[in-house]
């Protein structure tokens, strides 16, 4: 049974990340992701909202993403993502990678 959930509206692709980012978690990202940039999707959205926390292993799968679709023209944002994770992010150095789009600020 699947842990990502996967929504795709007008080319935008919203991936909502499970709770727990297990080691299955993480193989089913890194399968499924190679497969979502050669979709149609412009947009990929990492929804963080279940998210509580994260260890470098396990968002390596994750960035690597961000970085190939880099590679490819697509855009990659990040919401929901706790005042933790963004404090955590800042300090590996990869906020800048992650995309992280404040909705609040934004609204």
């Amino acid at each position: 049974m699947p842990v990502i959930h996967i929504t795709i509206k007008d080319k935008v692709q919203t991936i909502s990340l499970p709770e727990v980012f297990s080691d299955e978690a993480a193989k089913e990202f890194d399968v499924e992701s190679k497969s979502w940039l050669l979709g149609d999707a412009h947009l990929y959205v990492l929804d963080f909202k279940k998210v509580e926390t994260l260890l470098k292993s396990e968002y390596r799968v994750i960035l690597s993403f961000c970085t190939t679709a880099a590679k490819v023209d697509k855009k990659v944002v990040s919401i929901h993502v706790s005042p933790q994770l963004i404090k955590q992010f800042k300090k590996d150095g990869v906020e800048s990678m992650i995309n992280i789009f404040d909705i609040k600020k934004e609204a």
